[in-house]
């Protein structure tokens, strides 16, 4: 295979190359090669095995955003590739910014667990994405109970004594959310029958 060939094949195409080949290339190849891998590691961790420059913190963490704990007091920049890869490599990061815990809950909610003392924005931003995150949430705001279950009605499961309003807006969202309402009201009863026909387990009982 000629460098013309390996360069169409391969550069062009962020595919990995065994290292022989990769030391054929010209100098502007290997770098353009280079940089399609790296590119490419989001979808393709294991084509680090064919990267064959530095491999530096900032691109291990593109594989394996935990290996985070290993480095010591990482740049903001490296955080956030952390967590925008797992969001719960946020527990081995020491007082993130509140940039870095918006980034980990925006790509995975329950990111929220790992967070002491989370703001109200970092708190709705959470529930927002991932309604079950609410769990995680001490004392959480009526704001914050309504985004998550506006987000899943079920997740009303994990609400102390939901007003009726929110129980309203639950049952519109979820089939399932009147499972978890003791004793719901004869108009909760209407509203999920209207919307949902007999479409979960406790309300047939909950009917007769």
């Amino acid at each position: 295979m000629t460098n013309k060939d390996l360069i169409k094949q391969y550069v062009n195409t962020g595919g990995g190359i065994p290292r022989y080949q990769y030391d054929k290339l010209p100098n502007w190849a290997k770098k353009t090669y280079l940089r399609r891998i790296e590119i490419g590691l989001d979808n393709k961790p294991a084509n680090l095995q064919y990267y064959y420059g530095e491999i530096t913190e900032e691109i291990q963490l593109r594989v394996d955003g935990s290996k985070i704990r290993y480095i010591d007091n990482p740049s903001e920049k490296l955080q956030l590739i952390a967590v925008n890869q797992i969001g719960s490599a946020i527990q081995y990061i020491n007082n993130p910014s509140e940039k870095v815990q918006l980034t980990a809950v925006n790509n995975f909610g329950s990111a929220i667990e790992y967070i002491n003392n989370p703001s109200e924005k970092v708190k709705l931003a959470a529930v927002s994405n991932y309604a079950a995150a609410i769990q995680y949430i001490n004392n959480p705001s009526e704001k914050i109970k309504f985004a998550a279950v506006n987000q899943n009605g079920a997740s009303l499961v994990w609400i102390e004594n939901p007003s009726e309003k929110l129980q309203l807006l639950a049952v519109n969202r979820s089939r399932y959310a009147i499972d978890h309402i003791e004793n719901p009201t004869e108009k909760l009863k209407q509203l999920h029958k209207e919307l949902w026909g007999w479409g979960s387990s406790l309300i047939k009982k909950q009917m007769k």
